[in-house]
């Protein structure tokens, strides 16, 4: 199998080290290491089997990569990449953190003082519905549910994996970034030369100023290609490259899958 370029998984299944690496690129943006290292975090401070809390912060990073928006072009975005001008520094970053803890505090009184909660279909979708708005961009039930429950149970520990994630899908947005470079590698289907003119043609990447540096960036993207390449984002968590209910979502389109607005 070793010649085939296939590598084994537990229980028997082979993938080729494209797919591995493309998979491990997802697990990056959909912060797996964070969820279970947060989840974790969480359950040795509530006493709360972990797994729950591991699906609820699944369930929210989902919600916040699904691409249920749509610009005006037609092209579909995610409410992760709607929000990015609100976290791109670290002083928004900050104010953005606490205007989101004060929105889900007041979700959360409504439902307990009962208060109505009106419900309508997220962007004509049958498959989401809407139950509140964060800086005009509908928010799913879904999401709002998981964000309520554990910001009443652990809202320390909730507020410090939103932290995280969003400053992991800001670095994942910079220019030049090294995610965004690898994964257009392992999705595009040309021979490294032609993926690096692909990545400096369409803004991925500086332009290179010389030929020299683009032979760096070719012999670069080279190396990602390469089924060889191990190098990782992380540790990646137990069990990642398994289906997960997340692949049911429609994912935003860019090559980092969060298209911005």
């Amino acid at each position: 199998m070793e010649d085939a370029g296939l590598l084994a998984l537990d229980g028997g299944k082979y993938i080729s080290g494209r797919e591995a690496e493309r998979e491990r690129l997802e697990d990056y943006e959909f912060c797996r290491d964070l969820v279970s290292e947060f989840a974790r975090e969480s359950a040795r401070r509530t006493g709360e089997a972990m797994g729950d809390i591991r699906d609820r912060y699944e369930m929210i990073v989902a919600e916040f990569l699904a691409a249920r928006y749509v610009q005006s072009d037609g092209k579909h975005y995610s409410l992760g990449s709607g929000l990015l001008s609100y976290y791109e520094t670290h002083g928004k970053l900050k104010e953005f953190l606490k205007e989101l803890g004060t929105w889900i505090e007041l979700y959360v009184l409504r439902c307990i003082s009962r208060e109505p909660i009106y419900h309508w279909n997220l962007n004509g979708s049958e498959a989401a519905r809407a139950v509140e708005t964060l800086r005009r961009h509908a928010v799913s039930e879904g999401l709002m549910t998981a964000l309520g429950v554990e910001y009443v149970k652990d809202r320390r520990t909730l507020m410090r994996f939103l932290e995280a994630v969003f400053k992991r899908w800001r670095e994942i947005d910079q220019p030049n970034s090294l995610w965004r470079v690898r994964l257009i590698a392992q999705q595009h289907l040309g021979k490294p030369k032609v993926v690096a003119q692909y990545v400096e043609n369409t803004g991925v990447v500086s332009k290179c100023t010389n030929k020299r540096h683009f032979e760096s960036l070719r012999a670069k993207i080279k190396q990602y290609c390469s089924r060889g390449s191990e190098k990782r984002f992380g540790k990646t968590p137990k069990g990642a490259v398994t289906e997960s209910a997340w692949r049911s979502l429609k994912l935003s389109p860019r090559p980092c899958c969060m298209s911005r607005q």
